[in-house]
């Protein structure tokens, strides 16, 4: 694990769950502990210094930019795609075979748990997208026979993979067996319509629909630039300990699978719901079905306006295989060689942490059978043809999971009750529930009382509290002080005429301003008119009074 994140800090608790999943032992920290103090020793032993740095809260692997295989491959892949895009196939196809033979088998073999398994899968999508890219520059290099050859088992492992149908339809065409490259079209229509219920994508029917018509089909981007056809999976790997979200979890599977159209797909709530957990779940569970790939975008870590379209797009083609120097620079035009460069393709993209509408639609893709899936404080009801989907905290039954996970089963069951109240106390935010969880697992001997006597709730909701700081700073004076009042309000469910007298100004505006913080997660609007204020926001603002002045239109 410490290897794989690449020299980044690595926390316990991800140490844990990641050795471990949902039933660490009892002393898993200690455990953990002396398998550092293990590893340090052996490693020791041919290495002046110390390889394996440690901070409070965990560990990471100090080594160098080129001690680690996966870098070289990294690296090699690298240098392949900018050969590809300036049309030197030979050196390509080189760099690639080096970069393939660094997999002595299968990656992480042998080694148990959940992380292993999720990060076995990530290094095999590599390492196939790095096999697709080659067999693509052996093609470019007349070496038909051999992509036959070699593309044989990978469609026996991979058959529902339409890139590898689309290099065996290419190669047969090429080495002049067009009967035998259409027939190869019809068998993968058979298998795709028995296995997902779908018809091939826009890049085979496309290709199918060339051969005939007698032209010679040959891979072209936007503008005629030759490049690799690479296949990326950006998105973080779900966490270890996800739990729950059954119901979300079908909707948006099943919307993101809509084959018609190009689908977007919403996630909006509250913070720390678990909005970028279950966006990464969604996508790990789909990802089969974009042969293309998935392309992901942190927004909240991107920089602002045109700047942060012009970063992630730019990143987004880059990641496709387009050299930097075929990439417009004007943001216009970037969006338009964007979308060509989608043309063929069935790619999901995730957008994780959209703030608004203008930021998120031109990183939309709009060929059909790719699909957008977007997270969000805000409800962005506006962008074109999106279905949302409001997630609200866990339940009580998911939240006694999600810490039985966590810290084991034995604790939890032996309090239940003072394991609602904790939960409870902390509004069965996963967030929240994520540092209660952090807290008690570096606590062992703690009974689930001694959690409820010594640690404050208010401790674990900070994070929560800074994020909604963020939030309010954008509401203007009048929704400011129609939030304010709502928190106030017995039992936290209100009504717009109920505000309204007590405000001074018309139900109509009040209205408006609360239909306002529904859209950005602060209220819940769970019938027509009337708003649920959640425990720990109503909380939050009771702490953090509001003395803005009222801007909203006085009562007649």
């Amino acid at each position: 694990m410490l290897l794989l994140r690449g020299g980044a800090w690595v926390e316990l608790d991800d140490l844990v769950a990641g050795l471990w999943g949902d039933q660490p032992p009892a002393r898993a920290i200690g455990t953990l502990r002396t398998y550092i103090s293990r590893l340090r020793r052996l490693l020791s032993a041919d290495r002046s210094g110390d390889l394996i740095v440690t901070t409070d809260g965990g560990y990471r692997m100090s080594v160098g930019d080129t001690e680690l295989d996966l870098d070289w491959f990294h690296g090699l892949v690298g240098k392949a795609t900018r050969a590809a895009a300036e049309s030197r196939y030979a050196d390509a196809a080189s760099g690639l075979e080096k970069g393939l033979g660094l997999f002595g088998g299968t990656a992480l073999a042998g080694l148990p748990g959940p992380y292993a398994a999720g990060q076995r899968d990530r290094l095999e999508r590599m390492r196939l997208a790095a096999e697709e890219e080659k067999l693509v520059a052996d093609l470019e290099l007349g070496r038909y026979a051999h992509v036959l050859a070699e593309l044989g088992p990978l469609i026996a492992a991979e058959p529902l993979r339409e890139r590898l149908r689309e290099l065996q339809m290419l190669a047969l065409w090429r080495i002049g067996r067009p009967a035998d490259a259409l027939a190869a079209y019809q068998q993968t229509r058979i298998t795709l319509a028995a296995e997902l219920g779908i018809d091939p994508g826009a890049g085979l029917q496309q290709l199918q629909q060339r051969l005939l018509d007698g032209h010679q089909p040959t891979p072209q981007g936007p503008r005629g630039t030759s490049h690799l056809s690479v296949v990326p999976a950006q998105v973080p790997a779900p966490p270890a300990d996800f739990t729950g979200r059954a119901e979300v979890l079908d909707w948006a599977t099943s919307a993101l699978l809509n084959t018609d159209a190009a689908p977007v797909v919403g996630i909006f709530g509250m913070p720390g719901a678990g909005k970028s957990a279950l966006a990464a779940r969604v996508a790990w569970q789909v990802s089969a079905r974009f042969p293309g790939g998935v392309l992901y975008a942190d927004l909240d870590a991107a920089g602002s306006g045109s700047t942060k379209t012009r970063d992630v797009l730019t990143a987004w083609v880059r990641a496709l295989g387009y050299a930097a120097t075929d990439i417009p620079t004007d943001v216009t035009e970037l969006v338009g060689f964007w979308r060509a460069a989608l043309t063929g393709r069935r790619i999901l993209v995730v957008l994780d942490g959209a703030t608004n509408c203008t930021e998120a639609f031109p990183l939309l893709p709009n060929a059909p059978g790719c699909a957008a899936l977007i997270t969000s404080n805000r409800h962005l009801s506006s962008l074109p043809g999106s279905g949302w989907h409001r997630l609200g905290p866990f339940t009580g039954e998911e939240s006694t999971a999600y810490l039985s996970r966590r810290i084991g089963a034995a604790r939890i069951t032996a309090e239940p009750d003072v394991v609602k109240r904790l939960t409870a106390a902390r509004g069965n935010l996963p967030l929240s529930l994520q540092t209660l969880a952090s807290r008690l697992a570096a606590r062992p001997a703690w009974r689930m009382a001694d959690a409820e006597q010594w640690l404050e709730p208010d401790d674990d909701v900070a994070g929560l509290y800074r994020r909604l700081d963020a939030i309010r700073e954008d509401l203007d004076a009048g929704q400011s002080r129609v939030f304010a009042h709502a928190a106030t309000v017995e039992h936290g469910v209100t009504t717009a005429a109920g505000l309204a007298p007590v405000l001074g100004y018309t139900p109509r505006d009040v209205a408006a301003a609360l239909d306002e913080l529904a859209d950005r997660s602060l209220v819940t609007a769970d019938e027509p008119g009337k708003y649920r204020i959640d425990r720990l926001i109503q909380r939050y603002a009771q702490l953090r009074p509001m003395v803005a002045p009222l801007h909203l239109s006085p009562a007649s």
